[in-house]
């Protein structure tokens, strides 16, 4: 196996289930994209991934990482941008973006925590498709099934409105979607960022908007 975080991961479970493994690396720091090094003297920084956030925390808490010194440290605020004169932080706290943005756009201001809630409530309804084992689609076992349905149910819950969202929005360029809910350029670029990152396509690529959940 590698030493980045998805091969040591894999080396953790594989060793767990009595397989012999051998995990090579090239570079002298092991976790590959998600690794943090002293880049200039007394400064240390992640060198890689700005975020890990696929790194899920039920694989960090199975594996114990935290005892065995993984940690990581929440930035905020999450975004900075700056745009001449103006400049834009997004932060963890939606009420405290939402007070730097209304100085900019009371419009985008009011709008911000209803962006926030829809996203929050699509991804409450896909997150445990992350780890839920993919289902034998030619032959599905009655937990398969099960599964499915739990999904389908979860996604029901959302409402009707928000369902028609769930189905409408995801297909979208991310510069569409964004421009349905924000005035600020500025703001629409640091959200689609997010939505890019790691993705080799432009605010205009179908599907894109996915990237936001």
């Amino acid at each position: 196996m590698g030493g980045g975080h998805n091969g040591l991961v894999a080396a953790a479970y594989l060793a767990r289930a009595g397989r012999r493994v051998i995990v090579l690396e090239r570079r002298p720091v092991p976790g590959g994209a998600v690794a943090t090094e002293e880049i200039v003297p007394g400064f240390r920084a992640s060198t890689g991934a700005d975020v890990c956030g696929l790194l899920r925390p039920e694989i960090m808490e199975d594996l114990d990482l935290s005892t065995r010194g993984v940690q990581f440290l929440p930035i905020d605020p999450e975004v900075l941008t700056l745009g001449g004169s103006f400049r834009l932080r997004i932060w963890r706290d939606v009420g405290k973006t939402q007070s730097e943005l209304a100085t900019k756009s009371p419009r985008d201001a009011e709008a911000y925590p209803r962006f926030v809630a829809l996203l929050r409530r699509f991804a409450a309804a896909i997150e445990p498709l992350l780890t839920m084992t993919p289902p034998n689609v030619a032959n599905p076992s009655l937990a398969d099934q099960m599964g499915l349905l739990r999904r389908a149910l979860a996604v029901r819950r959302l409402g009707k409105d928000t369902m028609q969202q769930f189905l409408r929005v995801p297909p979208m360029p991310v510069r569409d979607f964004l421009n349905e809910w924000f005035e600020t350029d500025l703001l629409k670029a640091s959200l689609a960022v997010d939505a890019l990152l790691g993705t080799f396509q432009g605010p205009w690529s179908p599907g894109t908007a996915f990237g936001l959940i």
